[in-house]
């Protein structure tokens, strides 16, 4: 409670809970409105509704397609994000070398992909199949990075320890099943 405001009602006498008698809302304290208060919705003269009245008039569709612009001679057509290589990459562009004092760090994927293929023989060659996908995936990873991910060695006996394994399984395969 703070200082001025009124106490609390009494607490009605044993046996009367509600209290019987009109209820009085309390008094509304602090300072008056500042905003006007909103008139009768829907004003009058338009008729009643339960959607709110409509916005601005939306865009025509389909969307106007512009006119060309065209582009000097020899230049490549940008596409969505701009002009790429067949693999993905970005034509034209180079990223920024590693600052000078930083040393490459052996790329994840090169790791994961040794250890899964090393362990395939164990997972039913599904190991052996990821480590062939994660070593590849490491290879082109490390390739676009510019010297910050080293780590080619693990991804390519990820890829080969892979393979051997994979073949290896298949042959377990052919033999059983003979």
């Amino acid at each position: 409670m703070a200082p001025g405001d009124p106490p609390p009602p009494p607490p009605p006498p044993s046996g009367q809970w509600p209290p019987l008698g009109p209820v009085v809302p309390p008094p509304v304290v602090g300072p008056p409105p500042t905003q006007p208060v909103p008139g009768p919705w829907p004003p009058p003269g338009q008729p009643h509704s339960p959607w709110p009245p409509p916005g601005p008039p939306a865009a025509p569709w389909p969307p106007v397609e512009l006119p060309p612009v065209p582009l000097p001679p020899g230049q490549p057509v940008p596409g969505p994000g701009g002009s790429r290589t067949a693999r993905g990459g970005r034509r034209g562009t180079r990223s920024a070398p590693p600052p000078a004092g930083a040393a490459p760090r052996t790329s994840p994927l090169a790791v994961a992909a040794f250890v899964c293929a090393a362990l395939g023989w164990w997972l039913f060659g599904l190991g052996a199949l990821a480590g062939i996908a994660l070593g590849i995936v490491s290879l082109e990873q490390i390739q676009q990075s510019n010297g910050s991910l080293k780590g080619r060695g693990w991804a390519i006996g990820g890829i080969a320890v892979g393979a051997g394994f994979s073949l290896l399984f298949l042959w377990a395969i052919a033999v059983v099943h003979r």
